[in-house]
């Protein structure tokens, strides 16, 4: 017979006869392998009369034994690159090598701080171990969380330089017509004659309409270079 054991609880043993019907697949007789068993406690007996010694005989079919995944501790880093923010609050990768597969990584996370993402379109290894992700959207693709620290990503190549920035507030004014087409504008909350026009197809806006109309009061922090 297999002898398999409570890993909670090491005296107390399960014991299947080889010829029981469960052994005509392959997987059920590993070593170190790990299964969840179930049982009515009135359709299994005891070993030599052992109350920790479950003894399931060759007709008995009567139990489940199902095997649980082993995750890989060490994956090996898919390679990934950024394509979009199209999901609100999330960026979109997607591999570029071997089998095709996305991931959505939040916009707060904090490895993207101080990082420009569209504008620097790098290449990155992309390691996380299946299971560790904060949830799976509805095409059921990993999507990670600003406080999930489960994964590691990592530039193909070093971020360029960037300047040192200023973060100043700014307030929604209204909608106007400009060269670049129609941008919505704000002005400086310290110096309200000057303005800011930011294209009304700026991410940003994705999911958010600005217009007082739906939302007032509402302030921004935008970035400029000192």
């Amino acid at each position: 017979m297999h002898e398999y054991i409570d890993v909670s609880n090491s005296s107390q043993r399960f014991y299947i006869d080889k010829q029981n019907p469960i052994f005509t697949k392959q997987g059920f007789a590993v070593k170190d392998k790990q299964f969840t068993i179930s049982f009515l406690k009135e359709e299994a007996k005891h070993l030599n009369n052992n109350p920790n010694y479950w003894y399931f005989e060759k007709i008995n079919h009567d139990f489940s034994l199902v095997s649980l995944p082993v995750p890989n501790p060490n994956p090996v880093p898919l390679k990934v690159k950024w394509r979009n923010s199209l999901e609100i609050g999330y960026h979109f990768f997607e591999t570029f090598s071997g089998s095709p597969k996305t991931f959505h990584i939040s916009v707060n996370h904090p490895v993207f701080q101080g990082k420009e993402l569209e504008e620097n379109r790098l290449n990155f290894d992309f390691n996380f171990v299946e299971g560790n992700e904060s949830k799976k959207n509805s095409h059921d693709e990993p999507c990670f969380d600003a406080n999930n620290d489960k994964f590691t990503l990592t530039p193909l190549a070093p971020w360029p330089a960037e300047e040192p920035r200023l973060k100043i507030t700014i307030e929604y004014l209204k909608g106007r017509n400009s060269s670049a087409g129609y941008c919505h504008t704000f002005f400086r909350e310290e110096d309200k004659n000057k303005r800011v026009l930011i294209d009304e197809r700026n991410l940003m806006f994705q999911g958010l309409n600005p217009k007082p109309a739906k939302v007032r009061n509402l302030l921004f922090l935008i970035t400029e270079i000192d």
